[in-house]
């Protein structure tokens, strides 16, 4: 790291990459240049350097968010569930969403059995007071009225907030069975309240009605 490694090797690469050109004489697959990061992102030190560069965090975004895109290789989907966990990483160590983000309880739980609000009657009030548009949770920086971020920062908020709240709920539902683990991970470690609200709901359900433990933990949140 200390030879900038991230900024000489690790951007270049995952940009030719999502760009399809050649990078020192060969053209890398997605699934090893998105291992390079997940791997790096598994040590907090090294995970603190790479979010210390502005252009990783999108480039991540970026790949986990075309899951959809036509594939160039099958092993395209093992690269973009590599990014996912490279964004969870980064989440666990909590230097991503940006620490000035408010992230909320979201409007719909992803788990829609165990929904306490399917209409999303409650979060459309609590949006109408806290600067949302029809019912989705924006992530608001909390700041004083004479700090401003910069144009850098605005577009991180932005994409991330993008991501969080479009993004990833959709990846839930992904065809690609591991794409859809590491979206649930993911969205499990920014959503912990969600998840741990879910799971008092189910132990709940389990001494009251009866409901077997295995039943509402590995089908249901599962």
């Amino acid at each position: 790291m200390r030879l900038n490694v991230v900024s000489r090797y690790c951007v270049p690469i995952m940009q030719r990459t999502i760009e399809g050109e050649h990078f020192r004489g060969m053209y890398p697959h997605l699934m090893y240049s998105a291992r390079l990061f997940e791997v790096l992102t598994r040590c907090p030190e090294y995970a603190e350097v790479l979010a210390g560069n502005s252009k990783v965090i999108p480039m991540l975004l970026h790949v986990a968010a075309e899951c959809d895109r036509p594939l160039r290789v099958e092993s395209d989907h093992e690269g973009r569930r590599l990014a996912l966990e490279a964004l969870r990483h980064l989440a666990q160590w909590k230097l991503w969403p940006p620490p000035a983000e408010a992230i909320a309880r979201p409007s719909m739980s992803p788990v829609r059995s165990l929904s306490r609000s399917p209409t999303g009657s409650e979060d459309m009030e609590e949006s109408l007071s806290s600067g949302t548009s029809r019912g989705r949770q924006l992530l608001v920086p909390s700041r004083s009225p004479t700090q401003r971020p910069s144009f850098a920062r605005r577009c991180l908020l932005q994409e991330s907030n993008d991501f969080i709240n479009i993004t990833l709920p959709n990846l839930l539902y992904h065809e690609h069975q591991g794409i859809r683990l590491s979206a649930a991970g993911l969205w499990a470690h920014i959503h912990k309240g969600a998840v741990r609200q879910q799971m008092l709901t189910g132990v709940r359900l389990g001494s009251e009605k009866g409901l077997p433990e295995n039943l509402w933990r590995w089908h249901v949140l599962g």
